[in-house]
């Protein structure tokens, strides 16, 4: 194999590891594989060096552009289930199995939120909200007693919004 090989450290790990590749590569693919592989020292991440987008490690895969963290996972781990390949490093271009588990979509979003990936977009922090925290409590307080037609009205609201608070669209955040 090329150089980058030797810079891995847990070597009973990696044979494994490349054993197991070896299953759905020939030699030539497994050696285009593992070249682009560049071990962080500091983080253990095993960091893809070639095609990205998004900054998550593109491979061609019989004719396939795959996700190389996806596709080292998978080989590994001897996978075929519809869940994803979540990073446990949180590094896009990491495919160390070591630092990949499997989740599902709502999985992936939880384990973003809680890394601080997903920003909190609710209420005045979203770019499309047209009224105030405190307006929103109000129509919300005024929709208890009235039809939406009245409370567009009386608050100067358009219907819409009104409607979008009724039906628990926006601001349901908020309580009373």
């Amino acid at each position: 194999m090329n150089n980058n090989s030797q810079k891995f450290t847990d070597t009973s790990f990696v044979y494994d590891y490349v054993n197991r590749l070896s299953a759905f590569l020939n030699w030539h693919q497994l050696d285009n594989f593992i070249s682009k592989i560049e071990v962080s020292d500091r983080t253990g991440c095993w960091d893809w060096t070639a095609v990205k987008r998004n900054d998550y490690g593109r491979f061609k895969f019989f004719d396939k552009m795959v996700t190389a963290h996806s596709f080292s996972a998978r080989c590994y781990y001897n996978y075929s289930g519809s869940k994803f390949s979540l990073h446990d490093c949180d590094n896009r271009k990491c495919v160390n199995p070591k630092h990949l588990f499997w989740g599902t979509q709502k999985d992936n979003m939880m384990d973003a939120k809680k890394k601080g990936r997903i920003y909190d977009r609710t209420g005045e922090k979203n770019h499309q909200a047209t009224i105030t925290k405190e307006k929103a409590k109000e129509i919300k307080y005024l929709l208890k007693y009235n039809s939406t037609v009245i409370v567009a009205s009386t608050t100067k609201t358009s219907l819409y919004v009104c409607q979008c608070i009724k039906w628990g669209k926006t601001w349901k955040h908020l309580n009373e």
